[in-house]
């Protein structure tokens, strides 16, 4: 598998978080697509549902991408393993564990590659000077 992995490790618990693979991308994508159908009223609301609401829809896709990446791990029940996730990680684990995965993914940077990357455009504008 071509995969790349790492290991994660939340209150003395180490597991490993895989790459989505290119199907699970474009899955991803369509839940997101999903979610924001199902919640398109979100605007409208105020207060404490609109809060909730927002905290559930971050809740789910990040157990999305949980999952999806676990699955990778030797099981094929990939819903089964979204509603482990969901019911037994704590919600600052599943943040974490989710920017993890987007990262080892390609799909997000981490806060160091966008410092660097601020810090090596501020060293050409000051060459160009």
């Amino acid at each position: 598998m071509f995969l790349k992995k790492k290991e994660f490790t939340y209150s003395d618990n180490t597991i490993v978080l895989y790459e989505l693979s290119a199907l699970q991308r474009i899955e991803y994508f369509d839940f997101l697509v999903e979610q924001s159908e199902k919640n398109d009223d979100i605007e409208k609301v105020e207060g404490v549902k609109k809060t909730a609401l927002i905290i559930r829809v971050n809740t789910e896709s990040n157990a999305w991408l949980v999952s999806r990446s676990l699955a990778h791990g030797g099981s094929d029940d990939v819903e089964q393993i979204y509603n482990d996730v969901l019911s037994t990680w704590p919600p600052e684990a599943l943040e974490k564990a989710s920017k993890e995965v987007l990262v080892i993914s390609g799909m997000a940077q981490t806060e160091n590659t966008e410092n660097e990357s601020v810090q090596s455009d501020v060293q050409e504008e000051s060459l160009e000077k």
